[in-house]
C-alpha cells in the first residue's frame, strides 16, 4: 500500500503496526522497547498481550468494598449482639452501613 500523502515518522509507524496487527507473530520486546504503551493500545494491542491487567473502574472498586451480611438467628437478642459487633467493626475501620 502506499499512503496518498508523505506521513510523518510516528503516522508511517501506526500504519505499519495497524496493517501486520491481523496476522503475523510479534517481538513483544522490540514493541515495548521502540514503541510508547499507550500508542500500542490506541493501535490495537490490548494490555493482556503485555502481560498487564487492566486497572479496575473505580464503580468496580466501589463494588467491591459492599457487603451483604444474612445470618437466621433464634432469637432477637443474638440478632441485637450481631449487628452490634457488625456496626462496631465496621465503624472502627472507617466504613459505614445501612441496614
Amino acid at each position: 500500500m502506499v499512503p496518498d500523502k508523505k506521513l510523518d515518522e510516528k503516522k508511517a509507524e501506526e500504519l505499519a503496526i495497524r496493517l501486520n496487527r491481523a496476522a503475523g507473530e510479534w517481538d513483544y520486546d522490540v514493541l515495548a522497547n521502540e514503541f510508547e504503551l499507550e500508542d500500542l493500545l490506541e493501535w490495537g494491542f490490548e494490555l493482556d498481550e503485555f502481560g498487564m491487567e487492566k486497572p479496575e473502574k473505580p464503580e468496580e472498586e466501589e463494588k467491591k468494598k459492599k457487603y451483604i451480611f444474612k445470618a437466621i438467628f433464634e432469637s432477637e437478642d443474638q440478632m441485637q449482639y450481631a449487628v452490634d459487633e457488625l456496626i462496631a467493626i465496621v465503624t472502627k475501620k472507617g466504613g459505614s452501613y445501612k441496614i
